[in-house]
């Protein structure tokens, strides 16, 4: 008989007439994704106590692993929304993940857990989103012209003000003071952060801003328009720095570096341009191998540049060299939007296949995506599984009913309490000598009958 050491995870079918199996019983390393939930098992992590870390005598060891999570979930079609996902901003303390799309809702999401907190339904699309550095405000474009300031958790409305063109991007004051909005007419609204009074507008020219920010020092901003241009302004005064830049094809996308050293602009002609402030000399230009750039993000850290585009891969770059670092394959259309969390560990990346995927960085390995049962397809059912990784975060996976479980996974869809009475045998012991364990009492399994494992379509 093999002995193991904790932890272990324990497998069980249950059926629906009450009948169990044998519990079979596997170290956690041993655990791997070619196990399936179907509808009559359940699997359950559990510790079984100090008379198995005696040496009980357990059945054989799983097979190894045939997919990893990423390869599960590649396929899932999970979804966060029911359309483009053109928005996405952290919090400054990372616990926070805001997401907005063409669906014309907000959503919150809890970090890094990945749990849905609130929603929010406006009339038209959600277009931008800003945190303010401090952390009380959360600013939205939404289609049509509204400009909506929240508190910091997205539960009060501050302000509103309705306008005439649409705000394309946001970006907010280092002192969290001011609100810089790029419009579809070519010109940057000022705005005060704490009320929305105006501040100024500062023309840029007669096409769309599609990226803006600021400067560390708040003194300037930086602008990138449909035109080619790329542009650098006083703030609040609006006078230009240097004469904007011009170059052909639209710029999509702008990322400023965390020290205000370059910028980062993304072009229709699918190259990324890396340029220097205040001067903005361009420093070098690279192929983005993406057909289109439609997104960037320096990380918190500055050494990383994220970039997104049509071909539906996120690249990570060496920000100080240009190199490609390596293509995090996944999205099934084009990437629209990008953000690094403050501490620079997970990189959230949204896309027009209505999902928002979550990567461990500067390794580039998935980590889970946002799910809302809201957005599932017709017809479609999903489980859903709470992981703690190897940094100690505590993540859900969400996965097509009768995929694989993630190793170490415990299911956490529509659980049931109940008691399980687990029977085990010390290696000295006939097979009639059983004892019980008291860790099954009270717990919660992870029944597979669809009520209890999938989530109901409405």
């Amino acid at each position: 008989m093999t002995e193991y050491r904790l932890p272990y995870c324990e497998f069980q079918d249950v059926f629906a007439d009450g009948e169990t199996s044998e519990p079979r019983v596997y170290p956690v390393q041993d655990v791997q994704l070619d196990w399936d939930m179907d509808r009559r098992g359940f699997l359950r992590g559990s510790a079984l106590g100090a008379a198995l870390a005696a040496g009980a005598a357990l059945w054989p060891a799983a097979p190894a692993a045939a997919q990893s999570v990423a390869d599960v979930a590649r396929h899932a079609k999970i979804r966060a929304h029911t359309s483009t996902v053109g928005a996405l901003a952290f919090s400054p303390g990372g616990e926070l993940l805001a997401t907005g799309s063409a669906d014309k809702r907000l959503k919150l999401w809890e970090m890094p857990a990945a749990a849905l907190l609130k929603t929010v339904t406006f009339k038209d699309e959600v277009i931008a989103l800003a945190f303010s550095p401090d952390g009380t405000r959360l600013v939205l474009s939404v289609g049509g012209g509204l400009l909506e300031c929240r508190d910091g958790r997205g539960e009060k409305v501050v302000w509103s003000q309705q306008g005439t063109d649409e705000a394309l991007c946001l970006a907010t004051s280092p002192d969290s003071r001011t609100l810089a909005a790029g419009l579809g007419n070519g010109s940057i609204l000022l705005a005060g952060l704490d009320g929305g009074q105006p501040l100024g507008a500062i023309p840029t020219g007669p096409h769309a801003v599609l990226g803006l920010a600021f400067t560390p020092d708040g003194g300037s901003l930086a602008t990138v328009s449909e035109d080619g241009a790329v542009g650098l302004w006083s703030c609040p005064d609006g006078t230009p720095r240097r004469p904007p830049v011009l170059f052909p094809g639209a710029l999509n996308t702008l990322a400023l570096s965390p020290d205000g050293a370059r910028l980062v602009a993304g072009s229709d002609s699918d190259l990324l341009r890396w340029l220097t402030l205040p001067g903005l000399a361009v420093e070098r230009e690279r192929p983005a191998r993406s057909r289109k750039v439609l997104a960037a993000a320096f990380s918190p850290d500055g050494l990383s540049l994220a970039s997104g585009g049509r071909d539906t891969q996120v690249k990570l770059w060496h920000s100080e060299s240009g190199e490609l670092a390596r293509g995090l394959a996944g999205h099934r259309a084009s990437v629209v939007s990008l953000a690094f969390s403050p501490d620079g560990r997970i990189l959230a990346s949204g896309s027009v296949d209505m999902s928002v995927r979550l990567w461990l960085v500067p390794e580039g390995e998935f980590m889970t995506e946002l799910f809302d049962p809201e957005a599932l397809e017709k017809g479609r059912q999903i489980n859903q599984y709470i992981f703690t990784n190897r940094y100690g975060q505590r993540v859900t996976y969400t996965l097509p009913c009768g995929s694989p479980i993630p190793p170490g996974a415990i299911c956490v869809c529509n659980c049931v309490p109940g008691r399980l009475d687990l029977t085990f045998r010390l290696p000295s012991q006939p097979p009639e000598m059983r004892r019980r364990s008291s860790q099954g009492t009270g717990r919660y399994v992870c029944t597979c009958v669809p009520v209890c494992t999938c989530v109901p379509i409405k």
